[in-house]
């Protein structure tokens, strides 16, 4: 079955179709080396059943870092965390088409001279076997457990720095193997923060950053000021490889990203459909304009200015004026080499930006955060000498 027709799961805390699935592979990742969590285990016997709790009270009350075991499995329910039953590192199983285009270009990205070149911000695959009883259709890709990129949060301006140059470094990377992402979001890019979670992380946190609910999670070794994080991008479903002595063709969209004009306006007219050919290259750097945009530009009130124009130049409106992924690295570093006092200007709280906290929440979240700006911004102009400058970790 494929897995982009899994349901959601179910509200009563008892397993979807796509839960039900990972649980007949329990055995079989086992014999891999791979162990699922206690929710998939073939006799789970659910934490509250029992107890004079239900799954609406858990949820009502916020409790579901005392019963983890009723968090399901996240989006279309084709990636699942596992531990290496190795070293008791997380994992992610991601379930893929053998034969599909996804699993190409993760091989591809994944060569031994690739795997680790410092450009590469493409996620890498540990291991590849196939689903058994799929007679080869199916495979799954083990990848190392990420973190979303934005948590723990940001608080300086030059954190945002850091987070900008490296996605655009490795989308001119990517670009330069003849490889397009298609579907370039905040939810494809994620963190690799191995420095700052020497002994990892709870995988749960990962895609539930905005939950109302506490889950235990370990205590980062140091701040992004502090430790080297790296930058990844996730999910090629949507994304297309060429030969490198081929011109890149224009493509028919077939699904990711589709706000940029050439698909976006046709869309909108009601006489046509998503079959504009277009440049899959253009495509993505106006999608990471787009995020940029909405993440760095916007949220600021435009108080960033040497981000302006790099973002408004991704966003041309004629896709033949947009600039390619390495001439926006190119503008972005030369516009940022001589930062100084700019570099300690308040990163705006995200969460509260972004999640729609109610006004009390807001205020408080307001505070929290405040004290966080004053307490990292004294720590980089200590690290600094009161010079402030682009760190070379970062």
């Amino acid at each position: 079955m494929s897995p982009t027709r899994w349901p959601s799961p179910t509200a009563d805390g008892s397993l979807s179709r796509a839960e039900l699935t990972w649980m007949s592979l329990y055995e079989f990742l086992h014999t891999k080396g791979y162990r699922l969590r206690a929710r998939y285990h073939p006799n789970w016997h659910p934490s509250w059943i029992g107890s004079d709790v239900t799954p609406e009270y858990i949820r009502e009350h916020h409790l579901e870092g005392d019963y983890e075991d009723i968090l399901p499995i996240l989006c279309r329910g084709e990636a699942l965390d596992a531990t290496k039953v190795e070293d008791g590192k997380p994992v992610w199983l991601k379930m893929l088409l053998s034969t599909g285009e996804e699993l190409s270009i993760l091989r591809t990205m994944s060569q031994k001279d690739l795997r680790f070149y410092p450009h590469n911000h493409c996620v890498s695959i540990l291991d590849v076997f196939d689903v058994p009883d799929t007679d080869g259709k199916y495979s799954i890709a083990v990848q190392p457990m990420l973190r979303t990129w934005y948590d723990p949060p940001l608080h300086l301006f030059v954190e945002a720095i850091a987070v900008i140059d490296q996605i655009l470094e490795g989308l001119a990377f990517m670009h330069s193997l003849k490889v397009t992402h298609g579907d370039i979001m905040s939810n494809n890019i994620m963190m690799n923060a191995d420095a700052m979670f020497p002994d990892s992380f709870n995988p749960l946190v990962v895609g539930r950053s905005n939950r109302s609910f506490v889950l235990p999670d370990a205590t980062p070794l140091g701040s992004r000021l502090e430790v080297p994080v790296k930058y990844i991008y996730i999910d090629f479903g949507s994304g297309r490889s060429f030969r490198s002595d081929e011109e890149p063709p224009l493509v028919i969209w077939n699904g990711g990203f589709s706000l940029m004009p050439e698909i976006y306006e046709t869309y909108l007219d009601a006489t046509s459909s998503r079959t504009r050919p277009y440049d899959p290259f253009k495509a993505d750097v106006w999608a990471l304009g787009y995020f940029f945009y909405g993440h760095f530009m916007r949220p600021c009130m435009r108080r960033f200015p040497v981000l302006d124009a790099l973002i408004l130049n991704m966003l041309q409106h004629d896709p033949l004026s947009c600039p390619s992924a390495a001439e926006s690295l190119r503008q972005f570093r030369d516009a940022t080499a001589s930062l100084s006092w700019s570099l300690c200007y308040r990163f705006p709280p995200f969460r509260m930006i972004s999640w729609g906290y109610p006004r009390e929440e807001r205020e408080k979240v307001e505070r929290d955060e405040a004290q966080e700006y004053f307490r990292y911004l004294l720590h980089f102009l200590y690290k600094t000498a009161g010079e402030p400058r682009l760190l070379d970790h970062m």
